[in-house]
């Protein structure tokens, strides 16, 4: 609610909010930045951009720090820790409402949170000669963080920008049978029946089509 001062020209005092309070926090930061704003939207316009959320514009106005403090605490973490114990620090600056940008570091630390998947479907399967497509891999590092903040009563939908898992991606790998017909090297199989077919009879050719 605007309310026009008596004496001054400035805002004397806002409620305090809390920084877990989410859009509610960043609007008050706004409130105390921007300048001959008559709405909200003015008040998420930085440089002519219209942002989709106060936070956004507080980001745009360098208000919030470039978490670059968190991303490089979970890369040299990476020299010495598990990948499971880097998803878990994830997690924990999450509930910690501290990262300004999730999307952010989730982008520059994706390849660290997610570099055991591989190994250890192919453990969970027993398939050594297992492979998983770059959308499969980035599902299955998506599932395990989200399995633990689910575990904190949250979500990755709380967060703004940040994806959610395909659960049709994550069932498609879990389905050993469909993987193991799926998991053949087309190029091989090609050459192998490029070999054989000219030692086929009439017959076998064409049971083979």
């Amino acid at each position: 609610m605007w309310m026009p001062r008596h004496q001054g020209f400035s805002i004397g005092r806002l409620t305090h909010v809390p920084r877990g309070n989410g859009e509610d926090y960043f609007l008050r930061l706004l409130l105390n930045i921007q300048k001959d704003c008559v709405s909200f939207i003015n008040l998420r316009t930085v440089d002519g951009v219209v942002h989709s959320t106060f936070k956004e514009a507080c980001y745009a106005l360098g208000l919030l720090q470039d978490d670059n403090e968190f991303i490089d605490a979970m890369i040299e973490a990476s020299t010495w820790a598990s990948v499971s114990y880097i998803r878990d620090l994830f997690v924990v600056l999450l509930l910690s409402n501290n990262i300004s940008s999730p999307i952010n570091v989730w982008q520059k630390c994706y390849k660290i949170l997610s570099e055991d998947i591989l190994y250890s479907e192919r453990k969970v399967l027993h398939c050594e000669e297992l492979q998983l497509s770059n959308e499969q891999i980035l599902n299955l590092t998506l599932y395990k963080i989200e399995e633990k903040l689910q575990a904190n009563g949250i979500s990755f939908k709380e967060y703004d920008q940040m994806p959610l898992p395909s659960l049709d991606a994550i069932d498609r790998v879990e389905d050993r049978l469909i993987m193991y017909e799926m998991n053949f090297d087309l190029s091989d199989l090609r050459d192998e029946l490029s070999r054989n077919l000219p030692n086929m009879n009439l017959d076998q050719q064409k049971a083979g089509f």
